[in-house]
């Protein structure tokens, strides 16, 4: 289903720190959908407390031209989720996104 030959997917969850309680949600959903992705995607956490998290957060925000939502998931630099996607729906994005397709974001399945 999903070429080898692919460049990987990068996902990016915008983060505060563990005191953020929608922070962890976004990167708990992120943890547990990465797997089904192995070798195809690679993610990491942009923890705006550390500096190399806050010099990525103001790169990002120079590309985006506007900050990203604290919490966020951002695939390829893009913002895809300015909440918490369901398992589902971040699957079913991440799936497009490797396809081609453009993100296809609906809040009904974010919590």
């Amino acid at each position: 289903m999903l070429p080898s030959e692919r460049e990987k997917l990068l996902i990016e969850v915008i983060s505060e720190g563990p005191h953020c309680v929608p922070c962890e949600y976004a990167i708990k959903s992120v943890c547990e959908i990465a797997p089904l992705f192995e070798g195809v995607v690679e993610w990491r956490v942009v923890l705006l407390k550390e500096g190399e998290g806050a010099h990525r957060y103001l790169e990002l925000t120079q590309k985006l031209g506007k900050a990203p939502p604290i919490p966020s998931i951002l695939i390829n630099e893009r913002v895809a989720f300015e909440r918490i996607p369901g398992p589902h729906l971040l699957k079913r994005t991440i799936e497009r996104v490797l396809e081609g397709k453009e993100m296809e974001c609906h809040d009904e399945e974010a919590v």
